[in-house]
């Protein structure tokens, strides 16, 4: 009697084939990977070519003569040209890597009023904790120190126009275009790649397009609280309001700070850096606890561009995808040697304060 029973045994794959799979599919990440870092440089020469512009037509227009003159105009300019270039920026990187549509980014928000609390202390408390520990390399940041407090101490001592300037660009207009960049686009873009390396990527980005060392180290390990709560709660509604609260306590404290004695200042720091660390602390542990750790079925509002079961399958030949596909991209690497050769100019003084 014949045997009837079915084969079931598994067919297998070659390793021609898998070999074949991961190279599409390496493709396909390190083509995310360099829009995502190339949305930094589009970033950088856009505000460098709009700042160009605008300084002409200051200089070439009598009206505006004056004004240019004044030193007024340099924060404007810096405004104005980061406030298009940002976005702008972020456009067209999502268009180009047909990742999704530029407005899911503000749709979808689970967290409530309690946890977005919660978010604003646990990244100001996380920041402040940085700077901290950054005092022990105090020298190295000097000059980049003088630069950034240079720039928010004009627009607080300067006139009314550079005070609203500050406000709008700084405390609210500033941080909302970074958020678009950074979490909305660099972030969303390399996710396909996994999570963690789009939060890692999307993290040191942002620390490197601030240019100056200070920032530099914050605004990475901002960055990962930023992502971390973009990833949660699905949108960059909540890290824009995070961010918006971190810069302004920031102006607050200092324009507080302006009419005080060097012992007044001494014990407000220590009150305030005591609240918001502990403040931090526990909203940060409450999140953590709430929404737990990233997971491989996090959504970050994207098209598969590629698929995650491809990822997982290249991954399962190669474990180092997501770094191997990092480290070869030829735009990070431009990101990385720019943004530092700036931030050394800052450090040593080459480059002035606004």
């Amino acid at each position: 009697m014949e045997n009837t029973t079915a084969n079931t045994e598994t067919p297998t794959v070659s390793t021609t084939d898998l070999a074949q799979k991961f190279k599409m599919t390496y493709k396909k990440c390190k083509k995310l990977i360099f829009w995502a870092c190339i949305a930094i440089i589009f970033q950088m020469v856009i505000a460098a070519v709009l700042s160009s512009i605008l300084n002409v037509i200051f200089g070439a227009v009598p009206a505006l003569n004056a004004f240019s003159q004044s030193g007024s105009s340099t924060m404007l300019v810096t405004a104005i040209s980061y406030l298009i270039a940002n976005p702008l920026a972020a456009f067209i990187c999502l268009k180009a890597s047909k990742i999704g549509k530029t407005t899911a980014m503000f749709k979808g928000n689970t967290f409530n009023a309690f946890e977005a609390v919660c978010a604003c202390f646990a990244m100001t408390g996380s920041t402040i904790v940085i700077t901290l520990l950054s005092t022990l390399f105090s020298s190295l940041f000097a000059g980049s120190d003088e630069y950034l407090n240079g720039f928010i101490g004009g627009g607080l001592e300067g006139s009314a126009f550079d005070l609203a300037i500050t406000i709008l660009y700084v405390c609210i207009l500033g941080p909302i275009t970074e958020e678009i960049l950074c979490r909305g686009a660099i972030l969303r873009i390399s996710s396909p790649v996994g999570k963690v390396c789009a939060m890692v990527l999307s993290s040191v980005l942002f620390g490197l397009m601030h240019g100056n060392f200070t920032q530099i180290v914050n605004a990475t390990v901002m960055g990962f609280v930023l992502a971390y709560v973009a990833i949660k709660s699905n949108s960059v509604i909540v890290p824009c309001i995070m961010h918006i609260f971190n810069n302004s306590t920031s102006v607050i404290f200092a324009a507080v700070a302006m009419d005080m004695t060097e012992q007044q200042v001494i014990v407000l720091n220590i009150a305030f850096e005591a609240v918001v660390v502990v403040g931090g602390t526990l909203g940060l542990i409450y999140l953590i606890k709430k929404h737990g750790k990233i997971t491989k079925n996090e959504k970050i509002l994207v098209n598969e561009v590629v698929s995650e079961a491809d990822v997982e399958e290249a991954k399962a030949v190669k474990k180092s995808l997501a770094l191997k596909t990092v480290l070869t991209c030829p735009s990070f690497w431009i990101v990385f040697v720019c943004c530092n050769l700036l931030a050394i100019a800052i450090a040593t003084g080459l480059v002035a304060s606004a």
